[in-house]
This record gives C-alpha cells, sequence and structure tokens, in this order.
C-alpha cells in the first residue's frame, strides 16, 4: 500500500487547508488583541484524528509495518513461540510463517475460546489453522514458527509525535488528496 510521511508542519498545512482554514483571504484586514491560538488547536485535533484512526480504522486503510524481524521469539512451551510487543505497536494486523499453510487467526481476547484452546495440548492450533494471541502487550504464535522468521503486520505509531504516516484511505478520511501535499507556494 502507498503511504506517505508527513511532518507535523506539512500535516498541519493539509489539515488547515482540508478544514477550510487556508487558503487565508487577502482582501481584508482585520485586527484582534485576543483569540486562541488555532495551530494548537488544530494540532490537537488533527493529532487525535491520526491515533483515532490508527487505533480504530479498517486495518487495509493504515500503513502497515513488518515487525517480524525485530522481535525477539522464545519458546515459552512445546507448541508455541511468544514475543514482546515494541512500546508503540497499536494492533497487530497480521501474523504468517512459511511453515504454515494460512495466515495465523488473530486474537485479541484470551477468554475466547480459540484462545483458551490453545492451552490443550490436543486442540492446539497446528500449521493448517494458526492462531496469535495478542494479550497484555505480548505475542504469542501457535503453532511454533520452527525457527523461522514470521512476517507480523502491525500497525505501528511513528517513533516521533512529528511524523504522520498516511494512506490514500486516510487523506480522503479528512477531505484530502494527494495534490494538496504539494501546494504551490512561491
Amino acid at each position: 500500500m502507498i503511504t506517505i510521511t508527513l511532518t507535523a508542519d506539512s500535516m498541519l498545512r493539509l489539515w488547515k487547508t482540508a478544514k477550510g482554514f487556508e487558503p487565508l483571504r487577502t482582501d481584508c484586514i482585520i485586527s484582534r488583541s485576543d483569540g486562541p491560538d488555532l495551530d494548537r488547536i488544530l494540532t490537537l485535533q488533527m493529532r487525535s484524528w491520526y491515533v483515532g484512526q490508527l487505533m480504530n480504522g479498517q486495518l487495509r486503510d493504515l500503513p502497515l509495518t513488518d515487525i517480524g524481524p525485530t522481535l525477539s521469539f522464545d519458546e515459552k512451551t512445546a507448541g508455541c513461540v511468544s514475543a514482546l510487543l515494541p512500546e508503540r505497536c497499536l494492533r497487530v494486523a497480521s501474523a504468517d510463517c512459511d511453515k504454515w499453510e494460512r495466515p495465523a487467526i488473530i486474537i485479541n481476547d484470551r477468554e475466547c475460546a480459540d484462545a483458551v484452546a490453545q492451552t490443550n495440548p490436543f486442540a492446539r492450533a497446528g500449521e493448517a489453522r494458526p492462531v496469535a494471541i495478542v494479550d497484555s502487550g505480548r505475542l504469542t504464535l501457535y503453532p511454533a514458527t520452527g525457527g523461522t522468521t514470521p512476517r507480523i503486520m502491525a500497525v505501528m505509531l511513528p517513533d516521533s509525535d512529528d511524523i504522520y504516516r498516511l494512506t490514500p484511505s486516510m487523506l480522503a478520511s479528512i477531505g484530502a488528496s494527494v495534490s494538496n501535499l504539494f501546494p504551490s507556494d512561491p
């Protein structure tokens, strides 16, 4: 999927344009001695929207990162491997391994039937129907990956609050288009 990375300043300019705060009128003069800090208000709204998109948006519309190579998997018990997720990992979108016949079913509720079944060696997931359990910042994969590095696609919060990774679907949801990313500034 195409992703566009913007700085906070670039995102704020785009946000202002998409929300109708720019371009400014230059055919009149208004003078005030008070007023809200519009950039600060819009930056808070913009960041809230962005994090909300990452937390609740459709996975197919979000920028995904393969975190598999960065994870340190350990064999917790026979039949599974487990790793701590990075601090900025918001959601696991998919888990796959060359050893498996298909991608894993992602489970976020340790109390659901598929998660509970993993405690039973006779009901535990196998290569035909793998399971990935995300619980308390830990990812557990059933069955074990056999030493191969799994592909774990995740929704990640950027390393800095000054970075925004956006997809065309995210841009469309704020009323912006890719052409708005490159305004014709003199």
